[in-house]
């Protein structure tokens, strides 16, 4: 499996996935309802609903984002994977 290892990109720009790993990363966990408010409201996104959900799903299933429930929040295991691989290479 590969570690995805780009800085996700914030704001009005950013894609789905981008913005649902930066929401995220600042407060969790949250549902896919309230990570759609947060994109919409604080980020200004244009996405819609379902590009989030979708971001949502392809995310768990890349093992980037843990589910409990109804609410989603990073995976520590990912979150581990990507300060390893930091830490490899600064050290390198």
């Amino acid at each position: 499996m590969a570690i995805q290892t780009t800085v996700p990109l914030v704001g009005r720009d950013a894609d789905a996935k981008d913005l649902t790993i930066s929401i995220l990363a600042g407060k969790w966990p949250l549902n896919a309802r309230e990570l759609f408010f947060v994109a919409r409201n604080k980020f200004g996104s244009p996405l819609s609903y379902q590009a989030i959900h979708k971001s949502i799903l392809v995310l768990t299933d890349e093992g980037v984002l843990e589910r409990v429930g109804t609410k989603y929040s990073l995976s520590q295991n990912w979150l581990d994977k990507i300060r390893a691989f930091a830490d490899d290479t600064t050290s390198a």
